[in-house]
C-alpha cells in the first residue's frame, strides 16, 4: 500500500535520487540538451534547502519503505506586466518510479501539492512539461491542465542540431 506524505529533511537524498532517474530520462530523450553530469538540482543540498523552505513543499509517496515518487511545489506571485497578479503554485518536478506508474501516484502527488497550495492562497497552479514527456503531459491534462504556450527552440550551430 503506497503512504503518502510532507518529505523530511531525511527524506532529501531518496528525492535526489527519484530526481537525477527524472534527469537520465531527459538526458535519454535529448542529450544535446541536457547535461551529462549536472549539479545543482539533483543534489541532496538542493532538496534539503527546498524541504526545509516555507514557500515550498515536497510530498513523497512511500511503498515498504521506499519512496518511489515525489513532487515538489513551491509558491510564487506572477510579476509579468501583461499578466493579472496572482499568487500561484509551480510545480517543477514530479517524478514516480517506472514500476509504480499508472498506479494513481501521480495523480495522488498532484492533488496534495493542489491541495497545499489553496491552502496557501495559491489561485492555480503552472508547469512545463517537455515535448517528449508525453505519459506526463497527458497526466497532467487528465488532471485539468491546459496547454497555454509553446516553448520553442532551434539549435543554430551544426553540434547542436538534431
Amino acid at each position: 500500500m503506497t503512504q503518502f506524505r510532507i518529505a523530511t529533511p531525511e527524506d532529501a537524498d531518496d528525492v535526489a535520487r527519484l530526481d537525477e532517474h527524472l534527469m537520465a530520462v531527459h538526458r535519454r530523450a535529448w542529450p544535446h540538451l541536457f547535461a551529462e553530469n549536472p549539479t545543482g538540482q539533483s543534489d541532496p543540498p538542493h532538496w534539503l534547502s527546498e524541504l526545509q523552505s516555507s514557500q515550498a513543499r515536497v510530498f513523497v509517496a512511500e511503498r515498504d519503505g521506499t519512496i518511489v515518487g515525489f513532487v515538489s511545489v513551491r509558491l510564487a506571485v506572477e510579476g509579468h506586466a501583461h499578466l493579472r497578479p496572482m499568487k500561484y503554485a509551480l510545480v517543477p518536478s514530479l517524478v514516480v518510479a517506472e514500476p509504480y506508474r499508472s498506479m494513481g501516484i501521480g495523480s495522488r502527488l498532484m492533488a496534495l501539492a493542489e491541495e497545499w497550495s489553496t491552502s496557501e492562497g495559491a489561485q492555480e497552479a503552472r508547469l512545463s512539461v517537455w515535448a517528449f514527456n508525453e505519459g506526463a503531459l497527458h497526466l497532467y491534462q487528465a488532471g485539468g491542465y491546459q496547454v497555454r504556450a509553446h516553448f520553442l527552440g532551434k539549435p543554430l550551430t551544426a553540434a547542436d542540431a538534431r
